[in-house]
């Protein structure tokens, strides 16, 4: 039979229950990782897939890169274009005022000229009704000087 002293003896050399309980259990253990939970993790063959497909991707973004300098440097060339388009209207706005003042100038001095015309063309009517009044008149003066020339006997030179 086993006495009190065996016990104490065997508790030295023998873990007991209370000196197992710092030590990981069949159920600690089953919380690891098994081999079913590693394909969760990425093998060399993924990495070197993932690795192709950033260096795919660096190039898109440096050929990106190359694209956007180009459209920066489109963009900046139209807008000096405008600006010197802008400056060009500028000019030729200031050209249409001038020619607007230089078209009303002449609509002033054309207004002036058809008054003067209307005017001419007034003393030419009067001119003409003169002359033609002048003309019966002298047909008229003509025909009584022959009319007494001829009962005067008296010859006209032509």
């Amino acid at each position: 039979m086993i006495t009190d002293r065996d016990i104490t003896k065997l508790k030295s050399v023998f873990a007991t229950k209370d000196d197992l309980t710092a030590f990981a259990t069949k159920k600690d253990l089953n919380a690891f990782a098994t081999k079913g939970d590693l394909t969760a993790f990425a093998t060399k063959g993924d990495m070197a897939t993932l690795a192709t497909a950033v260096a795919r991707i660096e190039t898109n973004t440096n050929g990106l890169q190359e694209r956007m300098a180009r459209v920066e440097v489109g963009v900046s060339d139209l807008n000096e274009s405008v600006s010197h388009l802008e400056g060009h209207m500028i000019h030729l706005n200031g050209r249409v005022e001038e020619l607007g003042d230089a078209v009303r100038a002449m609509d002033e001095k054309l207004d002036g000229y058809v008054v003067s015309v209307d005017a001419i063309a007034g003393k030419y009517d009067m001119l003409v009704m003169e002359n033609g009044a002048g003309g019966l008149v002298l047909a008229r003066h003509t025909r009584q000087i022959e009319t007494l020339a001829k009962g005067a006997r008296i010859k006209l030179p032509d």
